[in-house]
């Protein structure tokens, strides 16, 4: 089988053909928690079934995501095993309600740049695109 449609990611929305989606982000108010982490989860079933299309996922341990709600930032994921998604959820990354909780917020962002380009990154070269999980000089 090969990849449906001309997009590396699971829409073919913009640069997202190019680029596949490292990081969900989900905006909601304060009341609405549970349409945010079912908004992430609905992005997270679509992913996971595009990764898998027509390959089997070994190298990615999990998706990654945030849920902001008002001044908080919280971390979610989701892993897939045997066929079954598990979603981890309401992880506190910081807000932006003073300054030392903006730093942690930074910094857990920092800390999630980092994962998406030396580990998510990797294994999704060599899972889905088949390639070397570090990229030569030129590609």
């Amino acid at each position: 089988m090969t990849w449906p449609g001309i997009s590396i990611s699971h829409t073919e929305w913009g640069n997202f053909c190019r680029h596949p989606i490292a990081l969900s982000i989900e905006n909601k108010r304060q009341a609405e928690w549970e349409k945010a982490l079912l908004q992430i989860a609905t992005w997270y079933s679509a992913q996971w079934r595009a990764l898998q299309f027509s390959t089997k996922v070994e190298s990615i341990e999990f998706l990654a995501g945030v849920i902001v709600q008002g001044h908080s930032w919280y971390f979610v994921a989701s892993t897939l095993e045997d066929g079954v998604s598990t979603l981890y959820h309401r992880i506190s990354l910081g807000s932006t309600e003073s300054h030392l909780n903006l730093f942690k917020l930074l910094r857990a962002l920092q800390c999630l740049a980092s994962w998406i380009k030396d580990t998510y990154w990797p294994a999704f070269r060599a899972d889905i695109l088949k390639l070397p999980a570090t990229e030569q000089k030129g590609q």
